[in-house]
């Protein structure tokens, strides 16, 4: 298949300005990959019809963020609802509402330009038809993340305890060659990365996935979150050839955590989301403490929902670490915006980002300085063997916990500090720390002074050591042994549900046979029934014996025969 030239478009967004998108990067796309991103830009700007709808339902001016930059419906001739004559809201009856949301899918299924397969569209008509029989939460306008909408319970609540059935991810994924969704005109703060390891592929590869559904209005905090999200391994199914793959993630409840209501609901993007990007009110994770003063501005309350999404300011993590699964473009600079000039607000964040780094580095380098005074690194809490005098001049061995930044052990009645270097370079009572329960190990008693007082106990200790560090040796080979055979215990997991998934499939098709088969045997059976009785009619007409009848045409003639000779 040869390549595509390379070409500048200009797709058209309604309610928005022409932006010129290279669809094509540089040519290096395939016509399979580029019908693949045409489809998920479909796909976004239709999803964003229902965050419209239920912004709309909720008495939102504002609707959340769009994951396409290139493409925007409009199809809000479509929220009336018919029984009312006005804007549809939470509080119509809720067949009303269901069928509004459907009537949204037809629209976009009758399309001559729609490219979205039906499986795609009825999966997110699902997701918000499931969000829609939730009665616990609704749309709100964050108070954390000014200018962005988030999810909320809802006020007064006296029902049952709140629930998260019904709100949840839908991921599709995009081309595997696709690295930069910026410069395909998907917004980045939806994406994930996501490793998904085909059935018979040695290795896990990358692939980028794109958030939608109701689950993805939920904002980030550094400490308040009470929600998380879960994804499962290798659950990518491709459609589209292969360039297309899908995949659900539901929300988990943290354990002690309550909804309570009119709270918003929020989750956790990662550390380094909290670190580089965060603007909540919680500072402790944050690079800038609370004291610079140079938290990002929010935008004006006076803005139409109708406005470019990238005006809005950032709610979803450009970087997220859980279990392997990071969100995209965790670099700490961000790429070049090439659809618009940068908005005051950008403006303003970035100077606000660009002093919050200089504060930190000025805090990075005086704790620095203040660490290498201190002739300690690590803020870590450890557990090391230490040494006690007791009263009659025996030492005993015992277990403390403790920092070794706020406090050292001190050995002797001096109390005078000497760490033995060890076999890897860190003091000795750290790395005595390392040991297991179940190796103590005796440490020699020593005298008043704080130093060995004879060569020879010097060699016991070092002796010690060496043996210590053999121990360390063999427990790491036993672990190195451990990790391996579990990793292959769970490549075989992942095996075994990949060949499950594709019995259940053969099982299904051969079931389909089956009922080809029964329905055609059917037929056989009805055109049998048929003949059989044509078969009887035939029997009820009265058959001729051609042997009586030859009999009585011979007696016949004998007769004749016998009267002539007589009249003779």
């Amino acid at each position: 298949m040869g390549r595509k030239a390379e070409k500048t478009h200009f797709v058209r967004v309604r309610g928005v300005s022409e932006w010129p998108v290279d669809l094509s990067k540089a040519g290096k796309l395939t016509e399979g990959e580029q019908k693949a991103l045409n489809i998920l830009h479909q796909l976004c700007a239709f999803e964003h019809i229902f965050m419209e709808f239920f912004a709309g339902l909720d008495g939102l001016k504002i609707s959340p963020v769009r994951g396409s930059k290139t493409l925007k419906y409009d199809r809000q001739e479509l929220f009336i609802n018919p029984q009312t004559g006005n804007q549809a809201r939470r509080n119509d009856q809720v067949g009303h509402l269901e069928n509004i949301i459907k009537q949204i899918t037809r629209s976009q299924k009758s399309r001559n330009d729609n490219l979205v397969p039906n499986i795609y569209l009825d999966r997110l008509e699902k997701n918000f038809l499931d969000a829609l029989h939730n009665p616990f939460f609704h749309l709100r306008q964050s108070a954390e993340v000014p200018g962005q909408v988030g999810l909320f319970v809802k006020p007064g609540d006296t029902g049952p305890p709140s629930n998260l059935d019904g709100i949840r991810f839908e991921l599709f994924s995009l081309p595997r060659r696709i690295t930069d969704t910026e410069e395909n005109g998907f917004l980045d703060d939806l994406t994930f990365d996501y490793k998904h390891k085909k059935r018979g592929e040695k290795e896990a590869k990358n692939y980028i996935l794109i958030g939608l559904g109701m689950a993805r209005v939920i904002n980030h905090h550094c400490s308040n979150h009470s929600v998380e999200w879960t994804f499962e391994p290798n659950a990518l199914k491709f459609e589209e050839k292969g360039k297309i793959g899908r995949m659900v993630s539901k929300l988990v409840k943290q354990s002690r955590r309550a909804f309570k209501p009119g709270m918003e609901i929020f989750g956790y993007y990662g550390d380094e989301f909290a670190q580089k990007d965060c603007i909540c009110s919680s500072t402790s994770l944050h690079e800038s403490t609370a004291e610079t003063n140079n938290a990002v501005p929010g935008l004006s309350k006076d803005y139409d929902r109708g406005d470019t999404p990238l005006e809005y300011p950032v709610s979803r993590a450009d970087s997220m670490d859980l279990d392997g699964i990071n969100l995209e473009g965790s670099s700490p600079v961000r790429p070049p915006r090439l659809y618009r000039t940068p908005s005051c607000y950008e403006v303003y964040r970035d100077k606000a980002l660009s002093q919050r780094r200089k504060d930190h580095v000025r805090r990075r380098d005086k704790k620095r300085k203040s660490r290498h005074e201190s002739e300690d690194d690590s803020q870590d809490e450890v557990e090391y063997v230490g040494t006690k005098s007791s009263p009659g001049g025996i030492t005993s061995s015992r277990r403390t916990r403790s920092s070794p930044l706020k406090q050292r052990r001190m050995v002797g009645s001096e109390d005078e500090e000497f760490d033995i270097p060890g076999i890897w370079g860190r003091p000795r009572e750290q790395e005595e720390g390392d040991l297991d329960e179940g190796g103590d190990v005796e440490v020699l008693a020593s005298n008043a002074s704080s130093r060995p007082s004879s060569p020879s106990k010097m060699m016991k200790i070092l002796n010690q050591i060496a043996q210590l560090d053999g121990r360390v040796n063999s427990h790491l080979n036993k672990l190195e042994f451990h990790e391996n055979s579990l990793d292959g215990i769970i490549s075989r997991l992942v095996d075994f549900k990949e060949n499950i998934r594709e019995e259940r499939k053969e099982v299904e098709r051969c079931r389909e046979k089956q009922k080809t088969l029964m329905a055609q045997l059917k037929k056989l059976e009805k055109g049998k029934g048929k003949e059989s009785r044509r078969d009887t009619s035939h029997s009820r007409t009265p058959a001729i014996d051609l042997e009586d009848a030859d009999g009585d045409r011979r007696s016949e003639y004998g007769n004749r025969k016998s009267s002539m000779c007589s009249s003779q």
